[in-house]
């Protein structure tokens, strides 16, 4: 009787089969290589046949014959089978085991997502401050009243011109004063 990740094709065979790589059985005494299975968060190559390869889905990468989550702020891309793992752009995060650079966020709620990356959909370079605030560290500051910012990821907020002032909160030119 073949042990764990063995098999052996007749029952009366002295020798057992190893499983092919990344694959194991359920259990002991198996009788064909079809009761290897893809080992632990791996997947056949092909989803419509389960004796291709065994490979890591999109969102982790090879560790040994098994497949770890790709860290916080990394995300997996590309096809299953693989092995690297992507940090997010700046001013962004994700969390553990994220699929494609649309599953970051940009750190502040303020943020928004600025150029086109690689040009597939959700692509990103970077997370900026918008016009009307400043930027601290990662973080968006609303100029106060009487001051404006009128460029991206501004670090300070310009005064209104002497005797002049806004209407409120987060004015993106001197036009607004």
């Amino acid at each position: 009787r073949c042990g764990k990740g063995f098999y052996a094709s007749v029952a009366d065979q002295a020798t057992c089969s190893a499983c092919p790589s990344g694959r194991t059985t359920n259990g002991t005494g198996a009788a064909n290589a079809s009761s290897c299975v893809c080992m632990d968060k791996m997947i056949p190559a092909d989803a419509s046949d389960p004796n291709q390869p065994c490979v890591c889905p999109i969102g982790t990468a090879a560790a040994g014959d098994t497949c770890g989550d790709c860290a916080a702020n990394q995300y997996g891309h590309g096809a299953p089978g693989s092995t690297s793992c992507v940090g997010c752009p700046l001013y962004s995060q994700t969390e553990p085991g994220s699929v494609g650079v649309a599953s970051c966020s940009c750190t502040d709620g303020a943020m928004v997502k600025v150029g086109s990356g690689g040009g597939e959909v959700g692509d990103f370079d970077s997370c900026s401050c918008p016009l009307g605030y400043l930027r601290v560290g990662s973080s968006c500051v609303i100029c106060a009243e009487g001051s404006y910012a009128s460029v991206a990821d501004q670090a300070t907020c310009s005064p209104c011109p002497s005797g002049r002032t806004t209407n409120g909160t987060g004015a993106s030119s001197e036009a607004e004063c």
